[in-house]
């Protein structure tokens, strides 16, 4: 628990973050992993739902789609697009700042 309250207190902060949202996904997860961002969440949609209600905004509105999870790459609380598939979310994060 300390560690995702120390994750969820740096999304507050404003930093890069990932959000993956869904049921896992395997390849999603293995890119997601290989970032050098300040935090990964991995969360399915109602835990994503509970952290919106929370007051963690950055979790508000994001959610898999027809049974895809869905990764949202965020900077400074602005996300792109969300993209479901692995070759899009590398080629996400060679793009991000």
């Amino acid at each position: 628990m300390g560690a995702a309250l120390e994750a969820l207190l740096r999304l507050e902060g404003g930093g890069s973050a990932l959000l993956l949202v869904g049921e896992a996904d395997v390849e999603l997860d293995r890119e997601a992993r290989g970032s050098a961002l300040d935090v990964v969440a991995s969360v399915t949609d109602a835990q994503a739902t509970a952290f919106a209600d929370a007051g963690f905004g950055l979790f508000a509105e994001r959610a898999s789609r027809n049974g895809r999870a869905l990764a949202y790459l965020c900077e400074g609380f602005v996300c792109r697009l969300p993209v479901d598939r692995a070759d899009k979310l590398h080629d996400a994060l060679a793009q991000a700042s």
